[in-house]
């Protein structure tokens, strides 16, 4: 499934690192422990397609699209 969460980012004025930040903070779910910035990058930019990045891009789209609702909300 595409996200477009590089455009979504870019139009949030927020970066890779920012979303990573929130993903750390949100809990990443189990079996996996760990995302890297590395990782989160193959993943969106579909260089790397393991199940791992089913899980990631579906919290990284829940997360940005909260976003979307506060950055509407404020405007």
């Amino acid at each position: 499934m595409d996200y477009n969460i590089r455009t979504r980012l870019f139009v949030l004025g927020k970066s890779q690192v920012d979303l990573l930040c929130a993903i750390r903070a949100e809990g990443i779910p189990e079996p996996y422990k760990v995302v890297t910035a590395v990782e989160l990058s193959l993943f969106i930019r579909g260089k790397e397609n393991p199940p791992k990045s089913t899980v990631i891009l579906a919290l990284s789209d829940k997360i940005i699209s909260r976003w979307e609702v506060e950055a509407n909300a404020a405007s």
